[in-house]
Parts: C-alpha cells; structure tokens; sequence
C-alpha cells in the first residue's frame, strides 16, 4: 500500500498551533537542615512573553515565589532555597503564556522532607562582646552539647563566620 501525502491544510493547522510543551524543575534535596535545595528550571519550549515561575511552600506554611524568568529553554534556569526548617517543603513549577490566554497555571509540584540532623548541636550559653576593634584578639567563650547520635571525632568543627558569612574560623570539638 501507497503512503498517502499528509493534506496541506493539515500541515498549516499543525505549524500554527500554539506551542504548550512544559519543562518543569529539577530539585536536588540536601535531605537534612542547613543544607540548600538546588532547583533548575526553564520552559519546555520558549517564547516572548511565555514566564516560568518556582514557588515554595515551607514547613511553616510560607508560601512565596522564588525564581521566574521568561523566554528560557529547558533546566537554563538556576536558583537556590536555604532549608532552614525541618519538615516538608514544596516546591511548585508554574508557567504563564498570557499573549495566548494562559494565565499564571500550576502544572505540577515535588514535595521533600527535610531531616533534623543526626548530630545536632545545641548551644547552652556563649559570651563574647558585641564590638571588636581591628586587629582586636577577642575572647569568646561557649558551652555546647552533641543531642545527636554519634561521636564527634576530628572531622567535626564550629565554623566561625563574620556578619556576611565569610568564614573566619575553625575551631575543633574533636574530644568534648
């Protein structure tokens, strides 16, 4: 049997449509607190005026949209969340086309579960002055207790970091 040619008017209607392909997102989990999820976004098929967004709901009921960008290809797109809560996070992947009618649309979400850490440290008191002078050696003074399940050896530190989170320190907790 003879293959029969596609009709032109048919070929015109499929060149015309409007392009409705999703990307999505890409979440790599830091599966415990203090850890940062990696979210990688973009459009399944780009456009002027075509705006994927990323939202997130956190453990503590905030909701808020945290990357968008417009006219993007597929996993362009990087941003970050800061897992500061443990619980349940979920991140939302949304688009909108509005040139085409397509308002702000939710297409699909990705719920994780953030883990407390397994050696948690719980800071009993600590004391050190509020300003210090250049070139200033300042004492400081801090009681700590490891509430995890393991031992703390030589791997493990307290990182001391100045205001913009440059870290400045390490001080050893191997033996307490």
């Amino acid at each position: 049997m003879k293959a029969r040619p596609l009709p032109i008017f048919a070929l015109t209607l499929l060149l015309l449509a409007p392009a409705t392909a999703y990307a999505g997102i890409s979440v790599s989990s830091p599966g415990t607190v203090n850890g940062y999820f990696y979210i990688y976004y973009g459009l399944g098929s780009p456009a002027p005026g075509k705006v994927a967004y990323v939202a997130v709901t956190k453990p503590n009921g905030t909701n808020y949209t945290v990357a968008q960008a417009e006219n993007v290809p597929d996993y362009s797109q990087t941003c970050v969340v800061f897992a500061d809560l443990v619980g349940s996070y979920r991140f939302f992947y949304e688009y909108s086309f509005f040139s085409q009618g397509i308002p702000r649309t939710m297409v699909f979400f990705q719920d994780y579960y953030i883990q407390p850490p397994t050696n948690n440290l719980q800071w009993n008191s600590h004391a050190a002055p509020p300003v210090a002078a250049p070139q200033q050696t300042v004492d400081i003074s801090v009681s700590y207790t490891n509430t995890g399940t393991s031992y703390w050896d030589s791997a493990y530190y307290i990182e001391f970091k100045n205001a913009v989170g440059t870290a400045l320190y390490y001080a050893s907790v191997a033996g307490t």
